[in-house]
């Protein structure tokens, strides 16, 4: 659940934050990617699928994920922007529908909150992560680098009484900046072995 999550640094939920340069985002997005590739995880493991800093990250990635998961062709960038504000808008309306069970862990005041998270350029988090599993009723999972083994850190998972034997997550790479990519595809042999 969001409570038991880690937070990310200055106490906040794991969420995107904007400020940084697109040049920057783009090269600490590279590091990591570059770092994902170094794992000595068999290659069905997962293969980081990058998607644009746009503000859309995550809701990209796990709609990207959705798409893959249902048999369907992995969306071009402009379907996948389409797919990725449809998705937030159902986060939105998801959000709302489930406020008193979630305005406790929302920093600040809920309405401003929703009315901010509804901009596309706004980045996602824990909230919308949560939100993004009742949606889909699939379990998500959120991974970072560990830096200090070049492994796979199993950070937080939602939606775990959606998720069925045999079947994994969606995975997304949260690179601890504020930028989420897709990871595509754990086997469960994998997902366990990266999980423990």
């Amino acid at each position: 659940m969001a409570g038991d999550s880690p937070r990310a640094e200055g106490g906040g939920v794991l969420e995107c934050r904007v400020g940084r340069a697109p040049g920057q985002v783009a090269a600490q997005v590279e590091f990591g990617l570059a770092a994902l590739r170094r794992l000595r995880l068999p290659r069905a493991a997962g293969l980081p699928r990058r998607v644009p800093a746009d503000g859309r990250c995550l809701f990209r990635a796990i709609a990207h994920g959705a798409c893959l998961r249902s048999g369907e062709e992995a969306p071009d960038e402009n379907r996948q922007r389409e797919l990725a504000d449809e998705l937030r808008a159902q986060v939105v309306d998801e959000l709302l529908k489930r406020r008193e069970e979630t305005e406790w862990f929302i920093e600040g005041d809920f309405d401003a909150y929703v009315k901010r998270i509804q901009q596309p350029y706004v980045w996602g988090g824990e909230p919308e992560l949560l939100m993004a599993s009742h949606v889909l009723k699939t379990a998500i999972s959120v991974f970072m680098i560990d830096r200090s083994s070049d492994g796979l850190v199993n950070i937080a998972n939602y939606g775990e009484e959606y998720r069925k034997d045999k079947e994994s997550p969606i995975n997304v790479l949260f690179h601890g900046y504020g930028h989420y990519d897709l990871v595509e595809t754990f086997s469960e042999q994998c997902y366990q072995k990266i999980k423990s």
